[in-house]
């Protein structure tokens, strides 16, 4: 199901959490469990997703293609290989940030639901000889990436020690749904010789996934600095219940025109089967793209700031 783009798709998700959540706190009232405490908490950590397709793949992926070069003595016009390589760091570290409500049941057990974003971005500058209009120049290559996405998140929390000086350890688990994923590519060319010195060249290329479910185990421990107000940190782990497919949001936006004389394989593209593909880093032909399937697997931690009332 895709949901980026689709506000219908986004509504029915939020939807579907908030009716479980209903359903839930009426059946734990009628069980007997009381009105318990609620807390409100801002939370600011990092996640590391095993994202290989993108770090070990697009990332390193080169920008090729073909130009025609005109000899302007003779004007014979030959077509030549262009490539230029231009790799970019991983993606690993991203900010999590977002908020949570927790309802306390009994002694041990809360319930949680809450949302937060993640973003990462990795970005290179690399000069090197390109072509253009016909002739061979010079080139500075600026390449950025950003990867993000959103997430709801359901579940449960039991206190396993508690101590009258404040502290708690706990564990929890959560169900996750991660949607609104986004990969953005931005690549832009200086050209610095002419017969375009001073000409700026833009690509903009912009791709969305389908929703994904996770489970998200872990542990974690909360200070109490009264009893309105606790300072924690959360070690959890994110494990996907399947991969997600980049799909495409329209065409790559380019200032090339056709004058330029250039036909380029970028490092990304529309497959046959309408999913994301990068460039083999070793490409021989137009043709030689490889999936992309995200994995959003890896370790979180969080610092926590909550109000409780």
């Amino acid at each position: 199901m895709l949901v980026s783009g689709h506000g219908n798709g986004r509504f029915r998700i939020i939807n579907a959490l908030v009716a479980i959540l209903c359903l839930m706190m009426a059946t734990l009232c009628q069980a007997g469990l009381g009105a318990g405490k609620f807390s409100a908490t801002t939370y600011l950590g990092l996640h590391k997703p095993a994202i290989d397709d993108l770090n070990k793949g697009e990332l390193l992926s080169p920008i090729s293609g073909t130009a025609t070069i005109v000899d302007f003595e003779t004007d014979l016009t030959t077509t030549q290989r262009v490539y230029f390589d231009n790799p970019l760091p991983p993606m690993n570290l991203g900010v999590n940030a977002g908020l949570e409500l927790q309802w306390r049941l009994d002694d041990k057990w809360h319930l949680i639901f809450g949302g937060g974003t993640w973003e990462s971005s990795s970005r290179s500058i690399r000069e090197g000889p390109f072509a253009i209009q016909g002739a061979e120049t010079w080139v500075e290559n600026v390449r950025a990436v950003k990867l993000s996405y959103t997430e709801f998140f359901l579940g449960l929390r039991r206190d396993v020690i508690t101590r009258s000086a404040g502290h708690k350890l706990y564990y929890r688990v959560t169900l996750n749904e991660i949607f609104d994923i986004d990969f953005q590519e931005n690549l832009l060319f200086r050209y610095q010789e002419e017969p375009a010195e001073g000409v700026n060249k833009t690509i903009l290329m912009n791709s969305q996934a389908t929703g994904v479910l996770a489970l998200q185990p872990g542990f974690g421990w909360e200070y109490f600095l009264n009893k309105w107000i606790s300072l924690g940190v959360d070690a959890t782990y994110l494990v996907g219940l399947k991969r997600a497919n980049l799909q495409e949001n329209g065409a790559p936006k380019r200032d090339f025109l056709f004058s330029d004389n250039l036909s380029l394989w970028l490092p990304q593209r529309i497959g046959p089967e309408g999913n994301l593909e990068y460039l083999d880093k070793d490409a021989e032909h137009s043709n030689d793209y490889k999936p992309i399937k995200l994995n959003f697997d890896g370790w979180k931690i969080l610092l926590r700031l909550s109000i409780h009332y």
